[in-house]
């Protein structure tokens, strides 16, 4: 049963997330933080353990208490290596656990965890196994279904170590329609073994999994420069190139400014490279723009409201992570895609991969793998998809519901 009123009714929740220079971690839990404010306003007190470094970028509800856990150890470095938590494990883990205590929340929310971040069970499981014990809830809020983590037959110690913590969980909320990402997460799997492991696994614990639809990225609203830099020329194309936080593939941000050169002033870039990125990368992108790109090209560290021109671009050239996926799923933009894979992954699939396939399939996105993608193969893409432009499909109703689904699981009764 609802609960009547869930500005009536004061909950404390505690949120504990991590990053690895990338924004998609962030934004999503961005999201979730605004979503519980605007449906509980003083009803809710939020507080959030940031497990990474502070990222500007995005913004959390002014009532919000961020607590950034000491020592972070993952960056965009844990992209390319294996790694194991350093020696402040134990230092984290008590920061964790004493805010746990002193907030005393009624509902404790991981992010991800405990379907990836294996990294983190030292400085989670403490503070988990106490406020189980005091009536707590522990909730998950997970982007995707698609973890290679879950899936991993060659670590069963780390399995049944998992499924001892799974069973400590309320509801495992995933931000995803139902059936959707998982039945394209299927098809990339590479054999029959992994197939049936990873469909097992939601059968074990589907009293506990819940789908609440997409959660829309928060926006904050309008920038100043943006209607003037989304302007529009009769018989030119406006191309949106994002590398979402810019941790990884600098390539994609190489390759589109050299092809913006190859089409010529009827094909106009505004390109994101990712508030991550390195002064060497902003170096080599300049030195390319200076001496490849269209003077047309606009080039930016990071666009906010993202959202908006993909609403009002004619083409959109990015990453397949959540977040854009998401915004470009809600507009309908056409795309090139060009997914993530992490080369330290056990296997040759992930959720960008999955992700990939659905926006073919919904959007008839292009898909180029990183390996493909060169100035010459992204510009030959970029002017076939514009010379044959589509409508822009709606989704079923059901599939952005993920705020307010989620926020009726949390404050239900």
């Amino acid at each position: 049963m609802m609960c009547s009123d869930a500005r009536n009714i004061r909950k404390k929740i505690l949120i504990h997330y991590t990053h690895k220079d990338t924004l998609g971690h962030t934004t999503r839990t961005s999201t979730l933080c605004h979503a519980i404010h605007d449906h509980a306003g003083d009803g809710a007190e939020i507080f959030v353990l940031q497990g990474g470094s502070p990222q500007p970028a995005v913004t959390f509800p002014g009532k919000a208490h961020l607590l950034p856990i000491p020592a972070p150890f993952d960056s965009r470095a844990s992209f390319r290596l294996q790694h194991a938590p350093q020696i402040q494990k134990r230092m984290r883990a008590q920061f964790v656990l004493q805010n746990a205590r002193r907030i005393n929340p009624d509902i404790f929310i991981t992010e991800f965890f405990p379907f990836g971040r294996q990294d983190y069970l030292p400085e989670l499981m403490p503070a988990i196994e106490y406020l189980k014990d005091r009536g707590c809830k522990i909730m998950a809020s997970i982007g995707y279904p698609c973890s290679t983590d879950i899936i991993d037959g060659q670590k069963r110690e780390l399995a049944n170590v998992r499924n001892r913590l799974i069973a400590l969980y309320d509801q495992l909320l995933i931000h995803t329609p139902a059936a959707v990402e998982n039945s394209f997460f299927l098809r990339t799997l590479p054999n029959k073994q992994l197939k049936a492991s990873y469909q097992q696994f939601y059968k074990t614990f589907a009293d506990k999994i819940v789908y609440t639809g997409y959660l829309l990225p928060y926006t904050s609203g309008t920038t100043p420069q943006r209607s003037s830099m989304i302007r529009k020329k009769a018989g030119a194309y406006t191309i949106i190139v994002s590398r979402g936080g810019g941790a990884v593939y600098p390539k994609l941000i190489t390759a589109a400014l050299q092809a913006s050169g190859i089409l010529g002033d009827r094909y106009r870039f505004i390109i994101s490279c990712g508030p991550a990125t390195s002064q060497a990368e902003h170096d080599l992108f300049a030195a390319v723009k200076k001496q490849h790109a269209h003077r047309t090209v606009i080039l930016k560290a990071h666009i906010p409201d993202l959202d908006f021109f993909f609403r009002h671009c004619d083409l959109a050239v990015s990453l397949c992570g959540y977040n854009t996926a998401v915004q470009l799923l809600s507009a309908g933009t056409p795309g090139i895609v060009v997914p993530f894979v992490n080369p330290a992954s056990p296997l040759p699939s992930n959720e960008q991969t999955a992700r990939a396939l659905l926006l073919k399939d919904r959007l008839d996105s292009a898909v180029l793998s990183y390996q493909q993608l060169s100035a010459r193969s992204l510009a030959d893409e970029i002017r076939r998809k514009c010379a044959q432009p589509a409508g822009r499909p709606e989704l079923p109703d059901d599939w952005l519901n993920g705020r307010a689904d989620t926020c009726r699981r949390l404050f239900h009764c």
